[in-house]
């Protein structure tokens, strides 16, 4: 089965069972499923939250862990020059920035 997320947007934050959430350590809960997500979202698609799923409701949002992951990354990615060095790169969804 197809889903077509184009619509979809990015949950406005993490919810309470996202696998993207850390503890007081900065560990996830599940280590070997977003590693999984982590390799679908490189190479296959966006993640959809499984969340309303779990309380019987339609699935209409991103997970936002996992977008924060993917923006991040492609972040860090793209600042690197042909030369090897760290420039300047903004990923304005998180606000995050880098200068380096």
């Amino acid at each position: 089965m197809t889903i077509t997320i184009d619509t979809y947007p990015v949950r406005k934050k993490q919810c309470a069972t996202c696998p993207f959430r850390t503890d007081s350590t900065g560990r996830h809960p599940d280590p070997m499923l977003v590693s999984r997500i982590q390799q679908q979202c490189l190479t296959e698609a966006s993640q959809i939250c499984h969340h309303p799923r779990l309380i019987g409701k339609p699935k209409t949002h991103l997970c936002r862990g996992a977008r924060e992951w993917n923006i991040s990354e492609l972040a860090i990615a793209s600042s690197h020059t042909p030369d090897n060095k760290l420039t300047h790169c903004s990923a304005s969804l998180t606000g995050r920035s880098w200068d380096r």
